[in-house]
Order: C-alpha cells, then sequence, then structure tokens
C-alpha cells in the first residue's frame, strides 16, 4: 500500500505485521549466518566488535551498551565470553571499564565483513528498487535520522 493512500484496515496492519516479522527474521537470519560461517563470529559478537572498529578500536564498556542498546549487564556477559575467546579485551580505568578489539578479533572481522556485506546487499539492498527509500524508512523507524 503507497504511502498517502486510505488507511489500511486491521486485517492489512496485521498481514504487514506478519510480512514485516517472516521478512526481518529471513534476512537477518541468512545475514548472520553467511558473516558467522566465514568467522566464527556471533551476530553479538560481531555487533560490538562493528562498534569497537568503528570507534577506533576503544570504547567506554557504559558507551558501547548505549550505542549497542543493550543492558550493561547483557553487555558485561557478552564481552566476558568474547574476553574468554581472546576477540576483546577489558580494562579497568579509574573511571570507567573499557573494552579494546584484540588483534584475534580484528582478524576474525576481517573474515566476517566480506561474507557480512555480500549477504546484506543480496538479501536487503538488491531486491529493493530504491535503497534511499529503505534507508530513509529504517533511520525514521529507528528514529536515527541523518546518522
Amino acid at each position: 500500500m503507497p504511502i498517502g493512500s486510505t488507511t489500511p484496515t486491521k486485517a492489512e496492519v496485521y498481514e504487514l505485521w506478519t510480512l514485516w516479522k517472516a521478512a526481518h527474521e529471513k534476512v537477518e537470519s541468512t545475514i548472520v549466518a553467511a558473516a558467522t560461517a566465514a568467522s566464527n563470529l556471533t551476530d553479538a559478537e560481531i555487533a560490538v566488535l562493528l562498534q569497537l572498529e568503528a570507534a577506533g578500536g576503544t570504547l567506554r564498556q557504559a558507551e558501547l551498551a548505549r550505542v549497542l542498546g543493550w543492558h550493561r549487564s547483557r553487555l558485561s556477559h557478552q564481552l566476558t565470553r568474547m574476553a574468554g575467546r581472546g576477540l576483546v579485551e577489558r580494562s579497568d580505568t579509574p573511571a570507567s571499564v573499557q573494552a579494546t578489539v584484540t588483534e584475534e578479533g580484528a582478524r576474525r572481522m576481517a573474515l566476517a565483513r566480506p561474507a557480512h556485506l555480500a549477504a546484506v546487499q543480496r538479501w536487503l539492498i538488491d531486491p529493493l528498487a530504491d535503497p534511499a527509500a529503505l534507508r530513509a524508512a529504517l533511520e525514521a523507524l529507528s528514529g536515527r535520522q541523518g546518522s
């Protein structure tokens, strides 16, 4: 239903919701599977490592939780698992705890990145006629316009 058309019926709203859920689950699981197969990283590990790399390799744990939209305890447990796998190091500073990507974490991200990008292109961008419209819609839905 094009934007600006008549108000959808309840049945149409539920149908759109069902389609959204099915598409999200299919696209996400397929992209994650491709990246995981290439790097042996989980979706959560990729999310953390992407944010750390975007910040130059190190972030305060509280800031990392904020950017990911995660509760601090969830991030703390995730970082503990990742440190155990040699993907990140944690260090205490007088004001905070910091997380830093290790060489192993960077190596694994280098393996994940091409597979991840190719899967995003194939399963999210290629099926759409207008990727700019997708970006605008996703920014509006996530509240991150102009990011």
